[in-house]
């Protein structure tokens, strides 16, 4: 059930300015793990496709980072919220699945949601949608203890509005956020594409 990613993983660390109360670290236990020079990703679905069904705990200790897929969108541009399909993956409850991130996580692995997907239709293209879209991936961070974002848009996308939603989250999440994107091959073949340029804005 879990497919493997190539992905140009890269751990974003910006501190956080001017610490406010919603800029605050998020409330977990776990504190992030590195993120390894050379990590191997995959996806970790929250459907059932007629694949194996898994839990996160019986996720292979060979992933060094977990992207769970996907984030769904909202009826408010930019906005992302995360639910479980617990009929679909046979009775897994939020409960445990909570807790199998923890336990991810005190194991020396990152786990990050992500945003897309073939059918992901969230749509970041102006002020307002980056700013929701940052602040509900933080409000998903918070709750479940993701360590940050996957974005796989593999609908397209706004450079500058990604750009400038991605940096307000990572000065949101502070020290450890892990960000990974999976383009597809036709959206690395030039530097003047979208998903190119969002990942140079990014790369810090």
């Amino acid at each position: 059930m879990l497919a493997v990613g190539v992905l140009a993983a890269a751990g974003i660390a910006v501190p956080a300015a001017n610490a406010t109360e919603e800029s605050a670290p998020r409330d977990t236990s776990v504190a992030p793990a590195a993120v390894p020079a050379h990590a191997v990703t995959g996806y970790w679905q929250n459907f059932n496709n007629g694949a194996t069904v898994q839990t996160l705990a019986e996720v292979q200790d060979q992933y060094d980072i977990i992207a769970v897929s996907f984030a769904d969108a909202t009826s408010t541009p930019g906005e992302v919220t995360f639910n479980l399909d617990s009929a679909g993956l046979g009775g897994y409850t939020v409960e445990q699945f909570k807790a199998d991130l923890a336990a991810k996580k005190s194991g020396g692995k990152s786990v990050i949601i992500s945003i897309g997907g073939e059918k992901g239709a969230v749509a970041v293209n102006d002020d307002a949608s980056a700013k929701a879209f940052a602040d509900s991936a933080y409000r998903l961070m918070q709750e479940y203890g993701f360590d940050g974002v996957d974005i796989d848009l593999e609908n397209g996308l706004n450079s500058t509005y990604m750009t400038q939603a991605l940096k307000s989250l990572s000065a949101k999440a502070g020290s450890g956020f892990v960000l990974t994107m999976a383009p597809q091959t036709i959206d690395m073949q030039s530097t003047s594409n979208e998903y190119f340029k969002t990942a140079l804005n990014v790369k810090d």
